[in-house]
C-alpha cells in the first residue's frame, strides 16, 4: 500500500504544475488549464482568462503573465538562423529573405517565438485585456532583450515572460529551413488540441520585481523604463 501510494505522488506532482504562492494560485491555475474551445481565436483566449478578475488589475497582468509562460516556448532555431542584432545591438532584426515579422497572432498560433515575440505576446494581451502596457528594448547578459512594463494600480511593473518560463527549445533537432517549416505546422495543429505546454514553473523573480534588483541584468535603453527614481 505504501508504494502504491509512492507511485501516485509521482504521478501527480509530476504531470502538475508548480502553482505560485496563494495570491496568484487561483490565476496561474486559470492560466495553465485552458478548455480547448478557446484555442483558435487569440482575444476569446484574452476574455476567458480574465474574465473573473475584471476588477483586479493586478491578477489580469497574472493570469496573462502565466499563460504565456506555461504555454509558449523559446524558438531557439529562429533565433539563431532568421534574426539578426541591428547595428546599434538594440533590436534584432530579420535577414534579408529569410524570415516575416511574427504577430503576436503567430506566436499564439504555433506557441513559440523569441523574446521579442513574447514581449508583443504580452502587450497585445494586456492592451486586449484594457491594460497599458510597454515593450521595453534593452541589454541582458550582453545581448540585445526585450520585456515589458504594465501599468498597475496607479504603477508601473516590469516583468520579463522570456525568463520566468525557462522552457526548452521549442524545435530540438531541427537542421534546415525546410524541417523548420513543417514542424511549425505541426506545432500548429497541436496547439488547438492544447497538446503543446512550455514550463510548468514560473520563475518568480521575473515577475514585478524590485526595480533595483531587476536593473542588475536588465539595462533599458531608455532609462526612464529602468523605474528607479
Amino acid at each position: 500500500m505504501r508504494y502504491i501510494l509512492l507511485f501516485i505522488c509521482i504521478i501527480f506532482f509530476g504531470t502538475t504544475p508548480a502553482f505560485s504562492k496563494a495570491s496568484y494560485g487561483r490565476a496561474d491555475s486559470r492560466a495553465y488549464r485552458v478548455p480547448t474551445q478557446y484555442n483558435d481565436n487569440l482575444d476569446e483566449l484574452v476574455v476567458y482568462l480574465i474574465k473573473p478578475f475584471e476588477k483586479n488589475e493586478e491578477l489580469k497582468a497574472r493570469v496573462l503573465f502565466a499563460w504565456i509562460v506555461y504555454h509558449i516556448q523559446y524558438d531557439d532555431y529562429e533565433f539563431k538562423t532568421q534574426y539578426e542584432w541591428s547595428r546599434d545591438k538594440k533590436d534584432i532584426t530579420c535577414k534579408k529573405g529569410l524570415c516575416m515579422r511574427q504577430t503576436p497572432q503567430d506566436t499564439f498560433k504555433i506557441r513559440s517565438g523569441v523574446c521579442r515575440h513574447f514581449a508583443d505576446l504580452f502587450h497585445y494581451m494586456a492592451s486586449k485585456a484594457g491594460l497599458k502596457s510597454e515593450i521595453i528594448l534593452g541589454i541582458s547578459q550582453g545581448q540585445g532583450h526585450a520585456w515589458n512594463a504594465v501599468f498597475v494600480n496607479k504603477k508601473w511593473h516590469l516583468l520579463d515572460t522570456t525568463w520566468a518560463a525557462q522552457s526548452k527549445n521549442a524545435f530540438i533537432g531541427i537542421k534546415n529551413d525546410r524541417a523548420y517549416k513543417r514542424a511549425k505546422e505541426i506545432r500548429e495543429r497541436k496547439a488547438k488540441s492544447n497538446r503543446i505546454k512550455g514550463s510548468k514553473k514560473i520563475n518568480e523573480q521575473w515577475f514585478f520585481p524590485n526595480p533595483k534588483k531587476f536593473y542588475q541584468t536588465h539595462k533599458p535603453h531608455d532609462e526612464k523604463w529602468s523605474l528607479i527614481k
